[in-house]
């Protein structure tokens, strides 16, 4: 897999969603490589001109993999939220399949990307990242600060939008670091983890389409115990009940896997010619196909 989220291009404070640019393989990168005369084509994702977020690229895979059992009419559907906590944290909220109902999908906020800066500054560099919570564990969530950093704008501009470490910088860490002076250490990453599951909750209770059954996380976060029990506790706050947080895995898909599955079979719908979006969750006009096929000196006859 090649490529990645280059930039999403801002307009007015903050640099708000007004578009995305994802570029992966065909006219903006390719690589090829050669093994025994072959050539293994890489496929990649161009979107252009599409309004929202990145992470909306992958929710067709995300529908025909996670959606709910069958609609059977009645109020209080259950939707499912489908949650990637990687450095940036991303949602794609699904009704029940048979539902007159669109779904919805963007990047609620910071996911990994802070909690790795604040273990750096904690452990002079030592540390990558706050491994298995162990930092966050021994401290305490200081609410002045987890308030004041759920203020910045990003969290209620309505979706679709995206974000990325162009806006959670880690100058940005930096001067949360520098607000929490005089604090613990500990405290610091603590209250740092909880703005993660907070910002995340908050993304639920302002945008969530329906009533919500079951969320769902894959991405790096999963494996934070600190964290996972953090999003359990403010989620039944803040949903008012107790909501199921279960791994990709119970649903047959492990959560490690999901974005190579995802971009695997966005490569076989470019290749047969199907649309790959979905523009209820990328802001886009209509469907439309997703990649590019760049084939080498030997590619002849690869795509048929």
């Amino acid at each position: 897999w090649v490529g990645g989220g280059v930039w999403g291009l801002g307009f007015g404070v903050w640099g708000l969603g007004c578009g995305v640019v994802l570029c992966l393989g065909g006219f903006c990168v390719c690589f090829f490589w050669w093994f025994g005369g072959g050539l293994c084509v890489l496929l990649g994702v161009l979107v252009v001109g599409c309004v929202g977020s990145c992470c909306g690229v992958v929710s067709f895979f995300v529908g025909c993999c996670f959606a709910r059992p069958r609609f059977r009419g009645g109020g209080g559907a259950p939707w499912r939220a489908i949650q990637n906590i990687g450095g940036i944290g991303n949602v794609t909220f699904l009704p029940p399949l048979g539902m007159e109902a669109q779904p919805l999908a963007f990047d609620t906020g910071p996911g990994n990307v802070l909690i790795d800066w604040a273990a750096q500054l904690v452990s002079g560099g030592r540390l990558a990242y706050d491994r298995d919570g162990e930092l966050a564990v021994q401290g305490k969530v200081q609410s002045d600060l987890l308030g004041r950093w759920l203020a910045h704008p990003y969290y209620t501009h309505r979706p679709p939008k995206t974000t990325g470490r162009e806006l959670f910088t880690a100058g940005l860490a930096q001067q949360m670091w520098e607000e929490a002076s005089g604090r613990p250490a500990e405290d610091v990453v603590a209250t740092i983890t909880a703005l993660t599951a907070a910002s995340i909750v908050d993304a639920y209770v302002r945008f969530a389409p329906g009533p919500l059954a079951e969320v769902v996380v894959s991405g790096g976060g999963f494996h934070n115990p600190v964290l996972m029990a953090e999003l359990r506790s403010r989620l039944a706050v803040g949903l008012g009940r107790e909501v199921a947080v279960i791994p990709n895995a119970v649903l047959g898909i492990e959560g490690d896997a999901k974005e190579a599955l995802a971009f695997a079979l966005l490569a076989y719908l470019c290749v047969h010619g199907v649309p790959g979006n979905v523009p209820a969750c990328t802001g886009a006009l209509h469907p439309a196909l997703l990649g590019k096929v760049a084939l080498g000196r030997t590619g002849r006859g690869v795509v048929r």
